[in-house]
């Protein structure tokens, strides 16, 4: 295989300062004369809001953390327990931990103050926003290994690109995503589309070749985004890169990596008149 897939995006738990123990036990000295509602809601929203603050996907499938944020959410002392998490869950679990550089404020308050049912009602009303197709909203919406979190974070980045032509195709190549490690790699696809959008050259198109969306940008030049570890130059990639100019039809264009490039693949892209990017999470987003 030419291209290793990132299996870790986003990958470990952030550092937390020592706010999270402030933070949570203030949640519990407000007024007691003043309407509360119910201690359930209350429950769930304490277990949500101590997930984003630990940087962790309050919606993971990772049952050991859903047991200690469910601990720790339900102890009145669970400010001085929430360091705990972090020296029980550390870095290589896929799609344990949010990026905070990835995931903006907006988000983060939506997942801390939005239900399950509330947040699944905004991403449906801005997929259809964009025109996407009902059924394949539907199936990205019920698909199981989409969380809301990843979900919210792809819609996002989604309605960033809303005047990108065609950028309604891209969930008909993220619904057929076959297990979690692939939901994160198109997650991390788009919003490297939607971070170069905003800090790089405008995207104006998209079409999909099988599953890899093709970006162009404001010069007409074709543009890639693939979270990989390492690239490296052999017939198979040669191959790709002919189809994939053959279809979109444009000469020269721009690869953006998350990983890293052999020497070899760099100079045989270079005069393919494809200039590729490394590191680019660092390039977006200053990581």
């Amino acid at each position: 295989q030419p291209i290793k897939t990132v299996t870790d995006i986003p990958l470990g738990l952030q550092k937390f300062a020592g706010g999270v123990e402030q933070s949570l036990n203030r949640r519990g000295s407000g007024n007691p004369s003043e309407p509360q509602p119910p201690s359930g809601l209350i429950h769930a929203r304490a277990k949500r809001e101590l997930a984003v603050q630990l940087g962790v996907d309050p919606y993971s499938d990772n049952q050991a953390l859903q047991d200690a944020l469910e601990t720790v959410a339900a102890n009145k002392n669970r400010g001085r327990l929430a360091g705990q998490i972090g020296s029980l869950f550390t870095p290589g679990a896929v799609g344990l931990a949010l990026s905070a550089a990835q995931v903006n404020k907006t988000i983060q308050d939506r997942l801390v103050n939005l239900s399950p049912a509330e947040i699944r009602q905004r991403n449906v009303a801005n997929l259809i926003q964009l025109d996407c197709d009902r059924a394949l909203i539907t199936s990205f919406m019920d698909h199981p290994v989409y969380t809301p979190t990843i979900q919210s974070i792809m819609v996002d980045s989604m309605a960033g690109l809303s005047e990108v032509a065609n950028i309604r195709e891209f969930l008909k190549a993220i619904v057929q995503a076959p297990k979690l490690e692939i939901a994160l790699y198109f997650q991390t696809q788009i919003q490297m589309a939607h971070a170069y959008h905003v800090k790089v050259d405008r995207l104006k198109s998209l079409s999909l070749l099988e599953t890899t969306p093709c970006f162009l940008n404001s010069e007409g030049k074709l543009v890639v985004f693939l979270p990989v570890d390492y690239l490296y130059w052999n017939e198979r990639l040669h191959r790709g890169l002919t189809v994939l100019k053959e279809a979109v039809g444009v000469e020269g264009g721009q690869l953006w990596i998350t990983g890293r490039i052999t020497e070899r693949a760099e100079q045989e892209l270079l005069a393919e008149g494809i200039e590729v990017y490394d590191r680019a999470l660092y390039r977006l987003w200053g990581n």
